[in-house]
């Protein structure tokens, strides 16, 4: 078989495939098909991507909804946010924004308008996102909060005059949270 620049023999396993390089030795290649394909393959790293994210400024009595991000996450473990996540192909932003909060706390809210919107690039300058911060409330005042451990660990309700002990100051999703409050006292 040719496979790029290489001729190989391929070996057949009851769990795996094995191309070795003709002419190469001590050189061997195992696993699954397109895992073998991929180490042959060159990679574009020029690729990037971008994403767009809703995210919710969930109020209740003067209070803000914070959740923790799972240590577990890749990106930002264990940093509280606001809520919320990528929008799908072919979502709108409400549905999107209703999804996610669905997903990572089972329950549903009433999304309000748009207040804030910012970007920011992660992985090396790879994924540019683009963040929506939008008004939301419960739909009903009485809502069980249930955490996906994979997602969030904890969370918290936070005064305006928290917003430091969760966010730097010269966080953009800390200032997203100060603005929110600024415009829900009327001082926007």
């Amino acid at each position: 078989m040719i496979l790029g620049n290489y001729k190989l023999k391929i070996y057949f396993t009851s769990s795996a495939l094995i191309f070795a390089p003709v002419g190469r030795k001590n050189i061997a290649y195992a696993g699954t098909l397109s895992e073998i394909f991929n180490s042959f393959i060159p990679m574009n790293n020029d690729k990037k991507i971008q994403k767009i994210t809703a995210c919710a400024f969930i109020h209740k009595d003067d209070k803000l909804f914070l959740a923790r991000r799972a240590d577990t996450k890749k990106f930002l473990p264990g940093k509280y946010e606001l809520p919320g996540g990528h929008i799908e192909f072919g979502e709108t932003m409400v549905e999107g924004l209703k999804r996610e909060i669905m997903e990572e706390f089972g329950f549903e809210v009433i999304i309000g308008e748009p207040f804030y919107v910012f970007t920011y690039t992660r992985d090396n300058d790879t994924i540019h996102s683009i963040e929506v911060d939008y008004f939301v409330t419960f739909a009903d005042p009485n809502q069980n909060i249930k955490l996906n451990p994979n997602e969030h660990s904890e969370y918290r309700w936070i005064t305006q005059a928290e917003i430091l002990n969760f966010f730097k100051e010269d966080d953009e999703e800390g200032r997203a949270v100060k603005k929110g409050f600024e415009v829900l006292h009327g001082k926007n």
